[in-house]
């Protein structure tokens, strides 16, 4: 046996010949992995930058390991039997003897404090868990540092995720900000050696961010699109990018084959797994965003894999292909765009994506008739955030609704619109769900049943954003084709519509009470008990705008008992709102406090902006007539901000009430002071505008006085990192938040892939990283 660690033949760190941007936590945690665990295996896509962070890492160790740092390339070596051989010559070791490499190797490592980095073992994973466990059994100062698609499976081993860099969002950062983004540092660094003459300034900053973005912050494809700088800018890189695997390769030949073009790169690990895996990456593909394992099964299964879904997920998962979403309710995974766009080009040409893109599209409609099922009842808001998981799925759904205009595929999407009326709704996605209701109806014309629910749901959601004309147009066209006896539901709808309409445009109060009364009459013999209440509710209105104040009650106490009756949520809400509003009109300030105060708690996990909006109103009147000026102009203020946020309307039957709030404050507090207080008002986020109405002072003012936005992250992001760094669950953010837990659970989602963490821990860590640094700039 001949050889020392530093022998002319072994392999030390190779020379690093470009700069290391970031990383720093990731080299922090890696290195503390190490200080407790023999082996710590970095997993994560083509492309990620496993091996720069391995060596990066273990360069800052070379003093800790008294007999060096080795490392064994691995990419190039294909027979698993010369495993033990290579790695020995990576180490120095030179062996004349017969003797079976692996003893040899373990006892030339013997008592050494050693560390060995084994680069690139995913197509070698079986041979290097054998080799890494007989390592370190015999050699017990060794530790091992490996990177992977995935996991060794040895005991003991410590696997780490190695995420995509930090990205910026969606919104505008000005060119000094973005730099703070890891992705767009690497990504200045190489353009400015691939073209000396690059800067990042304004003129470029949004193309180059969304560039970053494009590329999932892989180093790989960030450092290729760099390179092409040489003959293009930054936004002719951006228009190109669809064909990135043509588009980004290199001519270095020191690059490795499969780093020489991102193509290869992500080649190597699609021929890395078995036929089932590679048929479900395709497949899979066809997904826009995250999905979960129903969605998966449902339109990826079947013909053409012998094996179970839930196992090739699970398998792919492992081999860094999909990556599981942090959630506290279903598990739900994505693919990184790269690896999307990789799939859905070989599902193109495979012959099978017309077949899969219909299972989607049909699965999807599926859950929108699900919604609909449920929209009246205790279920409807998990059905809701069902369908807020799912809103990607659900565009593309419509899409190719809209792709394929045949009757089958018209009478699909105009189902599935009118289906998520009630979420269009809650959710904040009035005008969206106006948009896909137009564009359903002027591609399919034909006089069908879906046609008339598509109608009607549209002239909802315009009634409800206050938009009077377009929605009467639409409940007009919606009549002129319904046949009462066929379809009593949609004639209840109508009749109710006609009701509200009547009483929130023109305040004919006699008009409104022969409709909704007529609507009740309708839905007597139906299971669908919604525009029942939603009838009643109605009555209740108007008897309270006639000044028939125990009747009002009386229909109040009624609709308020059928919603109890189900478990109903949202209807509850509105009539807790419209109680107060009823106990404002008899000049019970208190109790009309309390209850839209009660109808803004309860409505906080639901998602009711248009609820909210009125709630905060009838609160700003009764703060006003109760001697509380000041509030109420604060809470006129944070209101204009929110109609223009939702975006929607204040009811027409409410503007009097309004236009009389606003002269009274106004004279109450002097002008210069009101357009103070209404400022300030308007300055306030939604969660902080109902804290305040709710009189939650202290949490009102703490959120109001942190005003720093952390750069690599929206206003909305930097305010739940902060919520999560305090230790609340993504229900108690929602909560505390006004939002639905799915919406909570995304934002969540968008933090960690922003700053490429895998955990909350993580970014509880950062933001204490990120206070301590702010305070002392400060």
């Amino acid at each position: 046996m001949v050889g020392e660690p530093g022998s002319p033949g072994g392999k030390r760190l190779p020379r690093e010949l470009t700069s290391f941007v970031g990383r720093r936590r990731e080299i922090r945690e890696i290195k503390e992995a190490l200080s407790s665990t023999p082996l710590v295996t970095l997993i994560g896509p083509s492309g990620v930058g496993k091996t720069r962070l391995a060596i990066k890492t273990a360069s800052t160790l070379n003093r800790a390991f008294a007999d060096g740092v080795w490392v064994s390339e691995l990419a190039e070596l294909h027979d698993p039997t010369l495993l033990a051989e290579s790695v020995a010559n990576a180490v120095g070791l030179r062996d004349a003897s017969t003797r079976w490499v692996m003893s040899t190797l373990a006892d030339f490592l013997g008592a050494r404090q050693l560390l060995l980095i084994l680069d690139n073992c995913e197509h070698l994973t079986d041979a290097c868990a054998v080799l890494a466990d007989g390592l370190l059994q015999a050699c017990p100062e060794l530790k091992i540092l490996c990177t992977s698609r995935e996991p060794l499976g040895v005991d003991g081993e410590t696997v780490m995720q190695t995420a995509p860099l930090p990205l910026p969002g969606e919104d505008p950062v000005p060119p000094e900000a973005l730099v703070r983004y890891e992705a767009v540092r690497l990504f200045v660094d190489r353009a400015g050696a691939a073209w000396p003459p690059f800067e990042l300034d304004a003129s470029n900053a949004d193309a180059v961010a969304a560039l970053c973005r494009s590329l999932d912050g892989l180093p790989l494809a960030l450092e290729l699109a760099a390179a092409r700088l040489r003959a293009f800018t930054p936004g002719q890189i951006l228009e190109q990018i669809d064909r990135r695997f043509e588009l980004l390769s290199t001519g270095r030949r020191t690059r490795t084959g499969r780093h020489q073009s991102l193509r290869a790169a992500v080649d190597w690990s699609f021929d890395l797994l078995s036929p089932d895996e590679q048929t479900l990456w395709c497949r899979l593909s066809i997904f826009p965003a995250g999905f979960d394992l129903e969605g998966a099964e449902a339109i990826c299964g079947g013909e053409g894999l012998t094996g179970a879904v839930p196992e090739l997920v699970a398998g792919l998962v492992e081999k860094s292909i999909l990556q599981r979403e942090l959630s506290e309710s279903t598990p739900r995974y994505r693919m990184l765009e790269t690896i999307r766009s990789y799939g859905r080009e070989r599902l193109s040409s495979s012959g099978e994506e017309d077949r899969i893109r219909v299972s989607h599209r049909d699965h999807y409609a599926r859950l929108a008739a699900g919604v609909h099922e449920h929209n009246w009842g205790s279920s409807q808001v998990e059905w809701w955030d069902r369908a807020h998981a799912e809103l990607a799925n659900l565009r593309e759904a419509l899409a190719a609704c809209l792709a394929h205009p045949d009757p089958h595929a018209g009478e699909v999407g105009l189902a599935m619109v009118a289906d998520l009326d009630y979420y269009w709704l809650t959710r904040g996605h009035i005008n969206e769900g106006l948009r896909w209701v137009d564009r359903l109806l002027e591609a399919f014309g034909s006089p069908t049943r879906g046609r008339v629910r598509a109608l009607g749901a549209g002239a909802q959601l315009a009634l409800s954003a206050g938009d009077g004309d377009r929605g009467l147009e639409l409940l007009d066209a919606c009549e002129s084709i319904t046949r009462e006896p066929d379809d009593a539901e949609v004639s209840a709808q109508i009749s109710f519509l006609r009701g509200t309409s009547a009483m929130i445009l023109r305040g004919d109060l006699d008009a409104a009470q022969t409709q909704l009364e007529r609507c009740l009459e309708l839905q007597a013999g139906l299971p669908d008990r919604r525009f029942a209440g939603n009838a009643l509710a109605g009555l209740a209105a108007v008897w309270s705008e006639r000044g028939d104040h125990a009747r009002a009650t009386e229909t109040f106490e009624m609709a308020i008992a059928l919603c109890r009756e189900v478990g109903e949520r949202y209807l509850l809400v509105w009539m807790l709102h419209t109680q107060g509003k009823e106990a404002w009109h008899l000049g019970s300030w208190d109790h009309a406090i309390a209850l839209e105060r009660e109808s803004l708690r309860m409505g906080r996990p639901i998602g009711t902006p248009i609820v909210v909006a009125h709630s905060i109103e009838v609160l700003a009147w009764t703060e006003a007539s109760s001697g509380r000026p000041e509030r109420a102009a604060r809470l006129l203020g944070g209101l204009q901000a929110l109609w223009d946020a939702i975006p929607a309307r204040l009811f027409q039957h409410y503007v009097r009430y309004h236009e009389a709030c606003l002269a009274d404050v106004r004279s109450a507090v002097g002008e210069a002071r009101f357009e103070r207080l209404t400022r300030d008002g308007r300055e306030l986020s939604t969660n902080q505008l109902v804290a305040f109405a709710l009189e939650e002072e202290e949490a009102a003012v703490e959120e109001s006085s942190v005003t720093a936005t952390y750069p690599e992250l929206t206003r909305r992001e930097s305010e739940i990192a902060r919520l999560v760094s305090q230790g609340l669950s993504n229900r108690e953010i929602a909560s505390k938040l006004v939002i639905s837990q799915r919406t909570a659970e995304t934002h969540v989602e968008h933090i960690l892939t922003k700053l490429g963490f895998t955990s909350r821990a993580q970014i509880a860590a950062w933001v204490v990283e990120e206070e301590a640094s702010f305070g002392s700039r400060g």
